[in-house]
């Protein structure tokens, strides 16, 4: 009988991470379930539970080189990992003016450096195994840039070349390397864990209205979003039991479609068609808001 592949996933108290590691383990995968803070896992315990599956809830604090370690231990001592899937981040929003330089470095020390850490910790067992799958969970943000998110948008920029890098390095040794790209997508990422910068509503800030109107067009993006938690887990089976997974798969039709206008698109007129028409949504928006 052949042994289910061993899987561990950061961030996975909330949002995509507790979607895909519930998801992962209901398709017969044996998940670590990673989390920053114990204080995350009785509900993701509940969760589990409440879908019939099992779990195993390991503390991993991405900035944290001793528990990254701690729980590296743990999990190599039952098995290699045949997929890592970097999934923790924080999100940053607000004018990049606005931003604090501790903010901004407190981004790139989760979502980039962190990445960093927890790969280059269980790396060397994947490699010495040749075989496995490395993903990293970005997002659309990561190929397209947004205003009032400039913070954000770096990192997931350099993680995207850190993925097309590692692709690269890691091929020879059989590992595959893959970018999952979630267009906006309805969960506490826009919600307790939004993320504002201590400054991003400041009314004396030249950017104030029109963060606050970039904010307002936010909000009805993520209602009407068709896209869910599930088809980010559902895109991670896919690239977890194909034999020739892709490098990226983004998630969401709204992603796919801008994605290819970028790319098929002359860049002058894609520029125009979407980076043009958002400064124009904004600036009526927050024209609406000086008035209200």
């Amino acid at each position: 009988m052949t042994t289910p592949p061993l899987v561990v996933i950061t961030g996975a108290g909330t949002g995509l991470g507790r979607a895909t590691a519930l998801h992962l383990a209901q398709r017969g995968m044996r998940v670590y379930a990673t989390v920053p803070t114990l204080d995350q896992a009785p509900a993701l315990a509940a969760a589990a539970q409440a879908a019939g599956v099992s779990l195993e809830i390991v503390q991993l604090d991405v900035t944290d080189q001793g528990s990254i370690d701690a729980a590296h231990r743990q999990i190599i001592a039952e098995d290699t990992p045949f997929a890592l899937i970097n999934n923790a981040a924080i999100a940053l929003r607000g004018y990049f003016e606005d931003l604090l330089p501790e903010e901004i470095e407190r981004a790139f020390e989760v979502n980039v450096l962190g990445t960093m850490k927890v790969i280059r910790t269980f790396l060397p067992e994947m490699r010495r195994a040749r075989r496995g799958r490395l993903l990293i969970i970005t997002s659309v943000g990561g190929r397209i840039a947004s205003l009032g998110v400039s913070g954000y948008c770096a990192t997931k920029f350099a993680q995207e070349g850190m993925a097309e890098c590692l692709q690269q390095e890691l091929k020879p040794f059989g590992i595959d390397v893959v970018i999952v790209e979630p267009a906006i997508i309805a969960t506490e990422r826009f919600g307790a864990n939004r993320g504002y910068a201590a400054n991003a509503f400041d009314p004396q800030s030249p950017y104030h209205d029109r963060f606050r109107a970039s904010q307002r067009l936010t909000d009805r993006l993520v209602a009407s979003s068709p896209t869910t938690a599930q088809d980010v887990a559902l895109a991670i089976e896919a690239a977890l039991t194909t034999k020739r997974p892709k490098l990226r798969y983004a998630v969401g039709r709204r992603a796919r479609v801008v994605l290819a206008a970028r790319r098929l698109l002359p860049a002058p007129l894609f520029d125009r068609l979407y980076f043009g028409e958002a400064m124009r949504r904004v600036t009526a928006e927050a024209k609406q808001l000086e008035s209200a």
